[in-house]
């Protein structure tokens, strides 16, 4: 799966910039694409802590969270 590979390299940018709001949003859109909703709440969270002024962070969020109820 593309998603799999995808977020394989993201987890290995995360491993080098721990500090990437961009690198942890990838994640969590590779883990919602997979069906990793919980997951990838989580990632978007992180993503939201490390730049709150995130609006793609914020909307893939958003959307995640509506999935969810």
């Amino acid at each position: 799966n593309e998603f799999e590979k995808a977020m394989q390299y993201f987890l290995k940018a995360y491993r080098i910039n721990s500090d990437s709001s961009e690198i942890l949003n990838n994640i969590g859109l590779c883990l919602y694409n997979l069906g990793y909703n919980i997951k990838a709440i989580e990632y978007f969270s992180l993503a939201i802590r490390k730049n709150y002024n995130f609006p793609r962070a914020l909307n893939n969020l958003g959307n995640a969270l509506r999935k969810e109820n």
